[in-house]
């Protein structure tokens, strides 16, 4: 939102009840109402889905009978909305695609649902003008829509605010036990395909292989964070770990900027994971799975890769606490990288060049 305000459009926003206003001045949020009285949607396709799916479809309808809108943009689900407006109302429609629906299958039933749901997304992308893609699924937008152009758009850190040093000194001081703790950060969803099992089983070899580990977790729902919280009682680990929940995006940079170590055990998925991008922007060494998720971003320059097994990740955590040359030399190269290739300019950039080719007369029939 803010690339395109900067970049001159004016931006209605249709989103759900739940989420922060970023008060920025080219844009009006429009938030469907809370009818079902929930506080968040999980992650991949559901009913809650499906049900705020159908109320941003009716109020995108009269938001576009009462205005002429210039384009749509559809984020993932709201595809098959950016589809119809462009067919009723003329208007040109992007669709923006990074995830892997792939990744969440588990079980009959739910592979049924994204049986359905890949397919609605087909058909919303090959009526979209354009598509946005992230490059781990770009060859598969192409192959699903060859008559669509198809924008290669990295994905930007959750934030742009810096870390403040302040912060950092005040949050290591909260979690760190001692000046000799090594804080090692995972931020992410509890997810399968996130590779949160392998985490939390190789916690316990760390903690055994050195005991100034200390690991802090930022995601997870309120019930997984008790489930979570339980289980390290039970294993004796309470003491090495710090659950932080959901956090706001503004205060992820401060606890990255305080860690020493970041992990990404990504185990399924073609996408490269978002944190990747905030990791990088934290300036610090990398643990990550040899996943090709991991390797679409990261290389050996920034990060050290493991195989998917407890032994290997916990290895690899191991490896990189005691070398504190290696931890600065990978932490100057992510920082080199996020500034050169994976930054909010060449961001701005991409996305401009995707509006700029629609910016001729709309086509009114699609492929």
């Amino acid at each position: 939102m803010q690339a395109l305000g900067e970049l001159g459009y004016r931006i209605d926003l249709l989103t759900l009840p739940f989420g922060t206003d970023p008060g920025l001045p080219q844009l009006r949020i429009v938030r469907v109402p809370n009818l079902f009285f929930i506080r968040n949607v999980p992650i991949g396709p559901s009913i809650w889905k499906v049900a705020f799916g159908s109320m941003l479809l009716v109020q995108a309808l009269r938001m576009a009978s009462r205005k002429q809108y210039d384009f749509v943009h559809c984020v993932e689900d709201a595809g098959i909305i950016g589809a119809l407006l462009g067919r009723i109302h003329g208007c040109r429609s992007i669709y923006e695609k990074h995830s892997d629906v792939s990744a969440y299958r588990r079980g009959p039933m739910r592979n049924l649902t994204l049986w359905a749901y890949q397919k609605a997304e087909a058909i919303a992308m090959r009526n979209a003008d354009a598509i946005i893609a992230g490059p781990g699924v770009i060859d598969k937008v192409r192959e699903l829509a060859p008559g669509v152009e198809a924008h290669v758009v990295y994905s930007m850190p959750s934030s742009l605010v810096p870390a403040a040093p302040e912060r950092i000194a005040e949050i290591r001081d909260r979690i760190a036990r001692s000046a000799s703790d090594i804080l090692i950060t995972y931020v992410g969803s509890f997810a399968a395909y996130q590779g949160i099992d392998l985490l939390l089983r190789s916690i316990p070899l760390v903690v055994a292989g050195n005991p100034n580990a200390r690991f802090v977790i930022i995601g997870g729902s309120d019930r997984e964070i008790a489930s979570l919280r339980k289980r390290l009682t039970a294993a004796k680990l309470a003491s090495h770990v710090t659950l932080l929940g959901r956090i706001h995006p503004d205060e992820t940079p401060h606890y990255l900027g305080a860690s020493d170590i970041l992990l990404s055990p990504r185990m399924a998925g073609r996408t490269n994971p978002i944190k990747i991008f905030d990791y990088l922007k934290a300036g610090r060494p990398i643990v990550a799975t040899s996943h090709r998720s991991n390797r679409l971003i990261l290389d050996e320059s920034t990060s050290v890769f493991t195989d998917t097994t407890p032994e290997s990740f916990s290895g690899g955590i191991l490896r990189l606490m005691t070398d504190r040359e290696k931890r600065k030399r990978l932490s100057r190269n992510g920082s080199k990288i996020i500034e050169e290739r994976y930054n909010y300019e060449d961001f701005k950039r991409r996305l401009a060049a995707c509006y700029e080719e629609l910016e001729s007369p709309p086509r009114l029939a699609t492929q």
